[in-house]
């Protein structure tokens, strides 16, 4: 099992001679790029390293296509390599668009290092468990009347549903985004909500 997110982060810590971390930019010293094969081919990926003005740089690659090892160069501007670059991501790697998710959700969730529990969203969501969705969008379209979103998910055959209620339906954007990658990474148990929360 291998499991990757759409960009790989990785930091850089910009050092002077004897070794001592910059705390400021040094503006654009470096850069980052990837091939495949021992470094014999190109990948389709992008790439780049954003400054974040205190000596700490964050090189950011998305893959395009899937591939089996990655050699990430990070090289300064002068062309000469960082100390330990080229490196070597073990694959295989999968690109965001691939359909590709892992059967097994505990095989998973161990390799991703999940938590067995988040407390802190329990406690956030414990509030909402005892909301009548049904309730609740009759209120909103009496109080505010289309001006209003909310969104009904569910998750069947690792597959995802929704539909949305009220006006500004373009809001679910970003959690679709989400929800559709997680999907292609990993098989979700299903998820159907009932008409009020327990």
């Amino acid at each position: 099992i291998n499991a990757e997110w759409p960009l790989w982060p990785g930091y850089i810590q910009a050092v002077d001679s004897d070794g001592h971390n910059f705390t400021v930019s040094l503006g654009n010293v470096f850069r980052v790029s990837v091939s495949k094969d021992g470094g014999q081919h190109k990948v389709r990926a992008w790439a780049d390293v954003i400054d974040r003005q205190s000596g700490v740089y964050l090189a950011r690659i998305r893959l395009f296509e899937e591939v089996g090892d990655l050699t990430v160069d990070v090289k300064l501007k002068t062309g000469a390599h960082v100390r330990g670059s080229p490196f070597k991501i073990a694959g295989p790697l999968f690109h965001e668009g691939c359909a590709c998710s892992e059967p097994d959700t505990a095989d998973w969730v161990e390799t991703m290092q999940c938590k067995s529990n988040y407390s802190q969203i329990d406690q956030d969501i414990d509030q909402f468990r005892d909301i009548s969705v049904v309730d609740l969008a009759t209120q909103a379209h009496k109080k505010f009347d289309s001006h209003y979103h909310l969104g009904h998910y569910v998750i069947l055959d690792n597959r995802a549903y929704s539909k949305m209620i009220g006006e500004h339906t373009g809001l679910n954007r970003k959690f679709d985004d989400m929800l559709l990658s997680l999907l292609a990474k990993v098989n979700l148990p299903e998820m159907v909500p009932s008409r009020r929360a327990k």
